[in-house]
C-alpha cells in the first residue's frame, strides 16, 4: 500500500491549496526519535495497512537522557527520559497522528509494533492563495436575444 495527496479549500472567495505529499510505503514497526524544536506545529501520522491490530509507544522528553551500563554492556545507549509517555494500539487499518511535541517537551520518540505501518511527518505548510473574481453581470434563467443572422 502507498499513501498520498493533496489538499484544497475554499476560503470565502479564496481557493486555498496546499502540496501534495510524496508516496509513502509501509514497512515493518519503524521508528521515529529526534530533536523536535524545529518541526513547530509537526504531527507524525500513523497508519496501520494491516488487517492486525499494531502498538505504538510515544515518549515526549525534555532533553534529558540516561543509560543502564551492564556487566556485558558497560557503555550502554542514551535513552531519553521521558517527562510523558503512552502507549496506545491501532486497530486494524486504523491511523492515529501524534503531535511531535507535547508540554515544552524538545525531544520525541516513537516506537511501533507492527507487520505494515506508514510513518509519515506532516508539517504544516505555506498554503498558496488562487484568487477568483465573480462577474456579477452575467444573468442566468433567460433567454440569450438572437443577435444579427443567428436563430
Amino acid at each position: 500500500m502507498a499513501v498520498s495527496g493533496a489538499t484544497e479549500c475554499v476560503v470565502g472567495n479564496q481557493l486555498r491549496t496546499a502540496a501534495g505529499r510524496e508516496v509513502v510505503y509501509s514497512t515493518e514497526s519503524p521508528w521515529f526519535s529526534r530533536d523536535v524544536t524545529d518541526l513547530p506545529g509537526g504531527l507524525l501520522s500513523l497508519i496501520n495497512t494491516s488487517e492486525h491490530t499494531a502498538k505504538a509507544s510515544a515518549c515526549y522528553s525534555s532533553g534529558g537522557l540516561f543509560s543502564t551500563p551492564t556487566a556485558t554492556h558497560p557503555a550502554a545507549d542514551l535513552k531519553p527520559i521521558c517527562t510523558t509517555a503512552f502507549e496506545v494500539q491501532i486497530p486494524p487499518f486504523g491511523a492515529r497522528e501524534f503531535p511531535v511535541a507535547r508540554d515544552g517537551s524538545s525531544h520525541f520518540s516513537l516506537k511501533t509494533q507492527g507487520a505494515a505501518i506508514v510513518l509519515e511527518m506532516l508539517r504544516p505548510l505555506d498554503a498558496s492563495v488562487k484568487m477568483y473574481k465573480v462577474d456579477s453581470t452575467i444573468q442566468f434563467g433567460s433567454e440569450v436575444p438572437a443577435g444579427p443572422g443567428k436563430r
